[in-house]
């Protein structure tokens, strides 16, 4: 698998919740849909680069040809419709890294 990872940093805390909002309903969902086989929300509060939070994406991609494919073909038009919606906005930063998952590990009690 392979961890596709996308931050964005907020200086207004009200945009970082409105940005949220549209990840959990729309956005995660077409990147799903366009090949992500899972996705991680995570919300991190104030932090020195991002005083209004941030909130930090982790997609999974069964494979570095899958991950290249959404990069390619899907992500374009994806990124499109995010710099429509938000790219109007000052004050948000992002940052897209991708990595291979090495090991996953999950509690025993389940």
């Amino acid at each position: 698998m392979v961890a596709y990872t996308v931050w964005a940093r907020f200086d207004d805390p009200a945009v970082r919740v409105e940005f949220c909002s549209w990840l959990r309903q729309e956005h995660i969902g077409q990147v799903i849909d366009a090949g992500a086989a899972e996705a991680d929300l995570l919300e991190h509060g104030p932090l020195p680069q991002a005083p209004g939070g941030a909130i930090e994406v982790r997609y999974l991609f069964e494979s570095p040809a899958s991950l290249a494919d959404y990069l390619e073909h899907r992500m374009p038009k994806l990124r499109g419709e995010t710099l429509k919606r938000f790219g109007h906005m000052p004050g948000i930063r992002y940052e897209r890294v991708d990595a291979r998952v090495v090991d996953r590990f999950a509690s025993k009690r389940r």
